[in-house]
């Protein structure tokens, strides 16, 4: 990928970061509360990185992968990498997820 369309991805990453309630998952299902930032840059060993994790108030996950409209991946690519992290990420433990955040946010700081 171009340093440019990096770079664009990352600002998206966190705008979304920043801001979680910009995304209008409340469009998709009411029953979500208010969204949350978890972490930025997740390790799913094995699978990737997932660019923005989400959590509402009632503790459900919202995997974020940012793509930019023109990246050629922005289709089946990236719905199939975010199926490869919610189905690695259902197979985490409670406390395989505390020592990926706890990375992740060390590391994004």
């Amino acid at each position: 990928m171009p340093q440019g369309e990096a770079r664009r991805e990352a600002m998206l990453r966190d705008v979304i970061a920043d801001h979680p309630d910009i995304l209008p998952v409340h469009n998709l299902d009411p029953s979500y509360g208010r969204l949350i930032t978890v972490t930025r840059e997740l390790s799913i060993p094995g699978v990737g990185f997932v660019d923005v994790l989400l959590m509402d108030e009632h503790g459900r996950l919202v995997v974020v992968e940012c793509k930019l409209w023109r990246n050629p991946q922005a289709r089946r690519e990236v719905v199939g990498q975010i199926l490869d992290y919610a189905c690695e990420l259902s197979r985490f433990a409670y406390e395989d997820l505390q020592r990926q955040v706890s990375i992740a946010t060390l590391i994004s700081g």
